[in-house]
């Protein structure tokens, strides 16, 4: 039978998860940094039939969505992403799981342009979930948080 972990143990996990994060952490769920290819294609009411599609790299992962980059992005292209929030699928293979399309909501933008180009920073909230997509969120999150555990410094009592 496993213990619930203490709250201490879930703050260091918070910490070495997320270090750039100054101040007490407010988000509801922890994120887990994911480095993994992905497929974004942004659903635009105003196309029906022609999503916008592009290849990013996720950067980080959450129980309620997803942090993905992307290069190159035209700003022709950033412009059609601002109008309003928009719907995404997000497709990712997940290592050791296999392949999973998360839909979710793009809830906000950072579009920068680098010395090597255009990069834009698409936050993207998940909505419910599919059963499979679920089982394999909840299982790469479980993993991710053991790693965090393994790798995070232990914590000093006063």
């Amino acid at each position: 039978m496993s213990r619930e972990p203490r709250e201490s143990e879930i703050s260091a996990v918070f910490r070495a998860v997320d270090s750039t994060h100054a101040g007490p952490e407010k988000r509801r769920n922890p994120r887990f940094p994911f480095l993994v290819p992905v497929f974004v294609r942004v659903l635009i009411e105003e196309e029906t039939f022609n999503p916008l599609r592009f290849p990013g790299q996720a950067s980080n992962i959450s129980a309620g969505g997803m942090l993905v980059e992307i290069e190159g992005l035209s700003e022709n292209d950033y412009r059609m992403l601002i109008r309003r929030q928009r719907m995404a699928r997000i497709h990712v293979q997940i290592p050791e799981a296999g392949d999973a399309v998360f839909f979710g909501k793009i809830v906000w933008y950072d579009y920068r342009q680098t010395s090597h180009g255009t990069v834009c920073n698409l936050g993207i909230a998940f909505d419910v979930l599919r059963e499979k997509e679920q089982k394999l969120l909840d299982g790469l999150l479980a993993r991710l948080e053991t790693d965090a555990r393994k790798s995070s410094p232990p914590e000093v009592k006063a």
